[in-house]
């Protein structure tokens, strides 16, 4: 395992990696060619600090948008706590991190997740992963904060692999808060530990196999009530896996007033693990 050591804010790939002056971009790019896992850290200095991605790509439809991180590797991003380091996308499209590969493992630590958006939502086409699209094997999201961020499917988080949040807090995303578009059908599961989810728009979280433990689902919000021939608005919706609840909050969730569905908590195969505070729903 190799570490590498941003010490710098600025968004760059400029191909100097020297002592201050190696950033995030450039760290993420120097781990892919590292065949293996490896290990991204950050300078003390650097706390406080946000690093907005500013780098750009042009759209198939003119004008730019922002260069998402692509990890394409196994992978440790660990940063100074999410009260001291910001990754921000700037709303400007393209999402933040892009996650690939059958066998990649990635945690992302200590971060706080902002201002994600997927570029093809600003198209009115189906944008997938406003802050993190992950396709690989593994994802652990742990003592983190991801906020504000926006797409059609997951305004935080897409997944078609296996999810972890612990200890994390996911709130203020438009699409649903944690979406897993391929559910049962490619055995896709999601565990949320000691965790909260809340305030998101369009649902808190959509996916196959979920364990919730410790954890608050409450105050989302949402409009949209097409789950398949279902008729239900869900707050927690499984797509052909189960529901296992212990020890956690479903609370104060709600649907816009002009639905006419029946509005759920929770949506598929339920299992209560016990010590459970599930409120009837607005």
């Amino acid at each position: 395992m190799q570490e590498f050591i941003v010490s710098t804010l600025e968004d760059e790939n400029d191909g100097d990696h020297n002592a201050g002056d190696l950033s995030l971009r450039e760290a993420i790019a120097l781990a892919n060619e590292n065949e293996g896992e490896d290990s991204i850290t950050f300078d003390s200095s650097l706390s406080g600090g946000s690093i907005g991605l500013t780098q750009s790509e042009p759209t198939p439809r003119g004008g730019e948008f922002n260069q998402d991180l692509e990890i394409t590797d196994s992978l440790n991003i660990v940063g100074l706590g999410a009260q001291n380091l910001t990754i921000d996308g700037l709303s400007r499209g393209n999402g933040i991190f892009e996650i690939t590969g059958e066998n990649t493992n990635v945690n992302l630590e200590g971060l706080t997740i902002a201002n994600g958006s997927d570029a093809r939502f600003f198209f009115n086409d189906a944008g997938v992963g406003g802050a993190i699209k992950f396709s690989g094997d593994n994802l652990t999201v742990k003592d983190s904060l991801i906020t504000n961020s926006f797409a059609d499917i997951g305004g935080a988080i897409s997944s078609s692999g296996h999810v972890n949040i612990n200890g994390s807090t996911i709130s203020n995303n438009s699409g649903p808060g944690i979406s897993d578009p391929s559910g049962a059908i490619d055995a896709s599961s999601l565990d949320v530990t000691n965790s909260t989810i809340s305030d998101n728009r369009d649902r808190g979280i959509l996916a196959g196999t979920l364990n919730i433990t410790n954890s608050t689902v409450s105050d989302n919000n949402t409009n949209n009530t097409s789950n398949g021939s279902s008729g239900f608005a869900t707050e927690i919706l499984t797509k052909g896996g189960t529901a296992n609840v212990t020890s956690s909050i479903v609370t104060g969730n709600s649907q816009d007033q002009n639905s006419g569905d029946k509005f759920t908590d929770l949506g598929g195969e339920f299992i209560s693990g016990g010590n459970n505070l599930i409120a009837e729903s607005d």
